[in-house]
């Protein structure tokens, strides 16, 4: 809901400022729905006032913003460095990155959900189960769930401005660093096998480089996925428990979360999407020349 608030929130600013300028036919069918627009007391959208059409058209609007604002692999808006000082060799710079945004996973977890990630899940429990029983309370008081997205929009919002400024810096800094390096490949998400996974690999490797879960669903619209914010929310759940090794003043940076941008290469490199083709082929082409050689 938040994700989706921030894009109907968005297109709005956007034709009121005159940014955007709507076809005319546009317009007189959007008539109706723009007026019955309603606001909060905080001054947020009320999500109960915007029509499916209204909704939907400003999904597509914030998806074809992305992709005209992008710019080869960079992400839709600008981004600027952490600071001046900041240098591409620098190790310290990269635990002060991961520091913070470490920081910025725990306070979207706990906006969303009231707690912070180590205490979501009891003993004898799981995530699933646990954000069932979120969702069941939260149904059950509307007021209390009002508040809660209030919250967990300026928190998720705040994560954005941190991925803005520090826009390819963790990807620099993580081939830079110096020591034996392995990447985390396999998934585009993180769950408790990546987590396995990192935890053998950390006998084997000065630094992990883990592609960053989390930002792949600020990448893009996720279009066809289901049950986004709870995906992202399990994302940052297993991705925490490596929290002591990032907090850690180490002589080495055990672990280093950088951006892949792999959505916004599918959509938009040709490289990656001839490849993506290519597998696809040598994947299925055995099996069509068997079934046409019968």
């Amino acid at each position: 809901m938040a994700l989706l608030r921030t894009r109907i929130e968005r297109f709005l600013d956007d034709i009121k400022s005159g940014k955007t300028v709507l076809a005319q036919e546009v317009t007189r069918e959007l008539a109706a729905d723009l007026d019955g627009v309603r606001y909060l007391p905080d001054g947020r959208v009320d999500l109960d006032s915007c029509s499916p059409q209204l909704r939907s058209i400003a999904r597509a609007y914030f998806s074809a913003s992305q992709h005209l604002a992008s710019s080869s692999l960079e992400p839709a808006q600008p981004m600027t460095p952490i600071s001046s000082t900041m240098t591409s060799d620098d190790p310290a710079e990269a635990a002060k990155l991961n520091r913070e945004l470490f920081a910025h996973f725990d306070a979207v977890f706990r906006a969303f959900t009231g707690c912070p990630p180590g205490d979501f899940v009891p003993e004898g429990s799981s995530f699933a189960k646990e954000i069932r029983r979120l969702g069941e309370r939260l149904n059950a008081s509307r007021t209390k769930a009002n508040a809660l997205l209030r919250v967990a929009n300026d928190a998720y919002l705040d994560l954005q401005k941190h991925y803005r400024a520090a826009g390819n810096a963790r990807l620099k800094l993580g081939g830079s660093l110096p020591g034996q390096k392995l990447v985390l490949g396999g998934a585009q998400g993180f769950s408790g096998s990546s987590l396995q996974a990192v935890r053998s690999m950390l006998m084997y490797g000065d630094t992990i480089l883990i592609p960053d879960p989390v930002q792949r669903w600020m990448e893009t619209e996720p279009v066809g996925e289901a049950f986004v914010t709870v995906r992202m929310l399990e994302d940052i759940f297993h991705l925490s428990k490596l929290r002591p090794l990032v907090d850690a003043d180490l002589p080495v940076v055990p672990l280093l979360v950088f951006p892949s941008w792999e959505r916004l290469m599918e959509e938009h490199d040709q490289a990656t999407r001839d490849r993506m083709e290519r597998l696809a082929i040598d994947l299925f082409a055995p099996h069509i020349l068997m079934t046409s050689r019968k």
